[in-house]
Order: structure tokens, then C-alpha cells, then sequence
């Protein structure tokens, strides 16, 4: 093999790798996003909720001042819905988190706990060996 198509090979691999690392950065970007879509839709529902439950002890304020307890479990089809929404969020919100962890995989230096890349074999801030995940 020349020279020429030795260069020529390694500068497709880096390309190769740049594509790859391009793809994993904006999968990651996209994860980021719809988690922060859920988080917002769970922060909306449980502003609904606690926005209701104020309405309802408000009204309550004004009747019988012997009731020991509000009756927490005694909502309306609006705050089940609300509690549904949370919960579902909730379980949206757990899946993206894990699926980001997922695709956030980096190496760090076992020496001064540097972030790297993945496939880096020597850190950049101590010049420790590291050993790379490929």
C-alpha cells in the first residue's frame, strides 16, 4: 500500500470517528430535550395540583371547623387525571434519565478524574495512562 492510500485511509477513519462522535452528541442533545419536556410536564402537573388542592381547602375554610382532616383521597376526576399525569411523567422522566446515562458514557483519568473521551488512551490534563473503552 503507498503512502498516499495509507493517508488516505487514515484520514477516513477520522472521519469515521468525527460521524460517530457527531451522532452520539446529538443523540445526546435529543435525550437532554424530551427530558426536559417531561420534567416541565410533570412541574406543570404538580402545580396543577397543588394549585387545586389550595382551591379545595380554601372553599373547605369557610364550612364546618370540626372536620379533623381534610380528606386527601376524596378528589375530583380533574386532580386524578393531574395525579395520572405526574405519574406518567415520573416514569418518562426515569427512562430518558437512563437513557442519557447510557449515552453520556466517558472515560475519566484514574489519577485526576478528568473527563475524556472514550477511546482516549492518555489524559490530556495529568499524562496519565487510561484505559480506553473501544
Amino acid at each position: 500500500m503507498s503512502t498516499f492510500d495509507n493517508f488516505i485511509k487514515k484520514i477516513s477513519d477520522a472521519a469515521d470517528t468525527a460521524f460517530g462522535y457527531a451522532d452520539r452528541f446529538s443523540e445526546v442533545a435529543r435525550l437532554r430535550y424530551e427530558l426536559s419536556r417531561a420534567t416541565k410536564r410533570s412541574d406543570n402537573a404538580y402545580e396543577k395540583l397543588g394549585r387545586s388542592y389550595y382551591e379545595y381547602m380554601k372553599k373547605n375554610e369557610d364550612e364546618k371547623k370540626e372536620q379533623q382532616q381534610p380528606d386527601f383521597f376524596n378528589f375530583k376526576s380533574d386532580e386524578e387525571n393531574t395525579c395520572r399525569e405526574i405519574e406518567e411523567a415520573a416514569a418518562e422522566i426515569a427512562r430518558l434519565d437512563g437513557l442519557l446515562r447510557k449515552a453520556e458514557v466517558k472515560n475519566v483519568c484514574p489519577v485526576c478524574g478528568a473527563s475524556l473521551g472514550v477511546k482516549t488512551e492518555i489524559c490530556r490534563r495529568c499524562g496519565a495512562k487510561v484505559k480506553s473503552e473501544k
